[in-house]
């Protein structure tokens, strides 16, 4: 496909739902990407579907007939989305990205190296009995979008979803189906709910937007600046910050933290470098702003994540 037939990873979707009695809900990884899960009526599911492997991946599936599928980036992907055959997004994928497909919707995807999404499956009689209670009964309708939209509500809700994966019980399922009432409420709300950038002001052409990143990725052990990166992709300051961030979402210095803690994950995993040199030659002056800054992002200080993912040897190489 695409010329990439003898490098690509097949894949074929089926998400795998975790609904046991003794244990509840719980975020469970995805064999497959994206097929029915199974689970009781009107109960929403949250799956992951994410590795830290290079290769190129390819992915196939129907959204299921009883559900909305919204998806969420968790990380920064490169990817091609196509839509009933043809293509909806061929881009870099920023974190808090999000997409929803209708069902009976044919999605294709090519990822281009690591990834990590939140699949959030939605059940039509959820969203049939959140409609009833709305005004405007009959335009209530969950739309599948075309594009990556950047909405901060969205997003928080996603990161409150990954709390399920700490909790136990039946509660852990009235979490998930209270967290995804709120999202099919919002999402209820159409044209009118916050989504972010505006795009009033163009993003940056793809090449300068790859330049970009190849820059800052060549440099994340000096020390970045705004006037040099926008220098490095001809732009002034000012310029560059605004196109960059409605082209990602995310200010430069977020997209720069972002990065030098996907490359400590990649080093904490593939060396065996203490965590002051891992934080120095991602860029971090001392290793206690290191590890401040690895546990805000992953929610783990480095050394926990580290043995976290060494023990998860059912999928060598994956970044959790």
């Amino acid at each position: 496909m695409h010329g990439f037939d003898d490098r690509l990873t097949a894949v074929t979707g089926a998400i795998e739902a975790s609904s046991e009695s003794n244990f509840g809900a719980r975020i469970t990884d995805e064999a497959e990407w994206r097929a029915p899960p199974q689970c009781p009526a009107k109960k929403v599911v949250a799956t992951r579907w994410r590795t830290g492997k290079q290769d190129l991946t390819v992915a196939r599936a129907e959204t299921p007939k009883d559900y909305h599928v919204v998806g969420i980036t968790m990380a920064r992907t490169n990817l091609l989305v196509s839509i009933h055959d043809r293509v909806a997004l061929d881009e870099i994928a920023m974190p808090g990205g999000f997409l929803v497909t209708e069902p009976g919707v044919a999605a294709s995807c090519i990822f281009k190296g690591p990834f990590d999404e939140l699949h959030l499956f939605l059940p039509n009689d959820l969203i049939a009995e959140c409609a009833d209670d709305s005004l405007c009964l009959m335009e209530a309708r969950i739309r599948s979008e075309a594009i990556l939209t950047h909405d901060p509500i969205s997003n928080q809700l996603a990161l409150a979803l990954l709390h399920t994966e700490h909790m136990r019980g039946s509660l852990s399922q009235l979490y998930l189906d209270s967290i995804g009432a709120a999202l099919i409420a919002h999402l209820l709300s159409g044209p009118n709910r916050p989504r972010l950038p505006v795009r009033k002001r163009a993003g940056l052409p793809r090449w300068r937007l790859r330049r970009a990143m190849e820059y800052i990725d060549a440099n994340l052990a000096e020390c970045l600046t705004l006037p040099g990166i926008a220098q490095a992709v001809g732009l002034s300051s000012m310029h560059f910050a605004a196109q960059f961030r409605v082209a990602t979402g995310l200010r430069p210095h977020e997209y720069v933290l972002r990065r030098r803690i996907e490359r400590a994950q990649q080093m904490l995993l593939e060396t065996s470098f203490s965590l002051a040199e891992i934080a120095f030659s991602v860029g971090f002056r001392s290793q206690s702003h290191f590890t401040s800054v690895f546990t805000k992002f992953l929610g783990r200080p480095p050394q926990k994540w580290k043995r976290h993912n060494e023990l998860a040897d059912a999928a060598p190489g994956e970044i959790q």
